[in-house]
């Protein structure tokens, strides 16, 4: 009987160990590598949030969801890799950083319901009761199945609260930038850390509405004196201000929203059609309420409680109005392109109509976007179509690293968001 459960044992461990693809080999960004896969979005329970934020002291949960657009459930597996500041490799073992099991099978999973098109919703609670970080820093969860093939990577920051900042957003110095850019000053409180050397023990990262790709990066203050740290250069933390992002209400497929010309259905597909947008190049700033660029995946077609199943897949049909064609290409952005330029969201010039035009197939949401290009350096450039302006709402996060001399880890002391119309 002892040798049965012994070889029962050994049999376990080699299908985990048989299971779990090569880490190394993974890079560290957000990617999907599953073609099924739609709607991955982190929440806190009730709303979208722009970064994956997880804190060690705080009641603070997040949930990573998606779906795979296939009728039955399969066996997903999850793991972290921990990682350096900037999203390096770590040679830390993992048993340094966490502890608990090695990877998770993902066990919270629902088939749609009454849907046009079937699918399975995935659900991960964090932090998880199986595996536990126990330093603070960068994580990328890995989802994958039996066989090694992996579905997508996300980026997780698991942050302690022992540094504190103060943000002030300033008109830009220059006057170039006066009517387009918000400027920070950032003043960092170490706590009980005195800093010696912050160019070394210090990084400081900051983005706008929680885009990695307008991520910058800063460990050299103007001033600093042992906990306190002064990043007030005139016009250093520099930003484009940009547009109120566009929105699209399309929630729900019994109801046209006000940002709808009309729903269709064809041969068992749904069709949302937008109103026409118009380039903004030449407007005037006009507030509007939005998300950030996030989406919000609700329907109040089902119970809220019973959205996340109920809720339908449908064709979304963008249409942006220009007397002729751009000298650029144009793309449909935000988290509903996980702010990337793919083709995919690339909208296509009817010369006979004059609009751009792009089909994005996603499920029932309140939905932010800008059109997009790419500029000269090959950089995502938001304010080619939608314009420049310094009085736009938008969010920002500091995360501040500190790793000490002769430390081994890059520890997350803060991570928080601040809002320019806060003050």
């Amino acid at each position: 009987m002892l040798r049965k459960l012994v070889i029962f044992y050994i049999c376990c461990i080699s299908h985990i160990l048989c299971s779990q693809p090569n880490l190394g080999d993974i890079p560290n960004v957000d990617s999907v590598y599953f073609d099924k896969l739609y709607s991955l979005n982190f929440n806190d329970g009730l709303n979208t949030v722009a970064m994956a934020l997880v804190y060690n002291n705080l009641p603070y949960k997040l949930n990573l969801e998606f779906d795979l657009l296939e009728g039955s459930p399969r066996r997903l597996y999850y793991t972290f890799k921990y990682c350096e500041k900037g999203w390096n490799d770590s040679p830390a073992d993992p048993l340094e950083v966490m502890e608990g099991v090695n990877e998770v099978e993902i066990n919270q999973f629902q088939t749609s319901f009454n849907t046009y098109v079937a699918y399975v919703h995935y659900q991960i609670s964090l932090p998880s009761a199986q595996i536990r970080f126990k330093q603070t820093g960068n994580y990328l969860i890995v989802i994958y199945d039996q066989d090694q093939q992996i579905y997508c990577t996300r980026r997780i920051y698991f942050s302690g609260t022992q540094f504190t900042a103060s943000v002030n957003f300033l008109q830009p110095v220059n006057t170039n930038f006066l009517n387009t850019h918000q400027s920070l000053n950032i003043t960092l409180n170490t706590g009980t850390k005195n800093i010696l050397i912050p160019q070394q023990e210090i990084l400081m990262e900051v983005y706008q509405n929680g885009n990695p790709m307008t991520k910058k990066v800063y460990n050299d203050p103007l001033f600093f004196s042992g906990n306190i740290l002064r990043f007030t250069k005139d016009d250093d933390i520099l930003f484009h201000g940009g547009n109120e992002f566009r929105s699209a209400n399309a929630r729900s497929i019994q109801v046209r929203s006000v940002t709808v010309k009309y729903w269709d259905e064809n041969q068992g597909k749904f069709h949302c059609y937008l109103k026409n947008d118009e380039l903004r190049t030449h407007k005037h700033y006009l507030f509007t309420i939005d998300y950030n660029g996030k989406m919000v995946y609700t329907s109040p077609d089902v119970p809220a409680n019973t959205a996340n199943t109920r809720s339908e897949y449908f064709y979304l049909h963008f249409n942006l109005y220009s007397p002729e064609k751009l000298d650029r290409d144009l793309y449909v952005y935000g988290l509903i392109s996980n702010w990337q330029i793919k083709d995919e969201f690339k909208m296509e010039y009817d010369e006979i109509s004059k609009f751009y035009k792009a089909s994005i197939f996603c499920k029932n949401a309140y939905v932010d976007y800008a059109y997009a290009t790419l500029d000269e350096n090959k950089k995502v450039d938001l304010t080619y179509v939608e314009n420049d302006f310094s009085e736009t709402e938008n969010d920002y996060f500091v995360l501040v690293y500190y790793r000490p001399y002769g430390g081994r880890f890059d520890n997350l002391m803060m991570a928080k968001r601040y809002n320019s119309n806060s003050q």
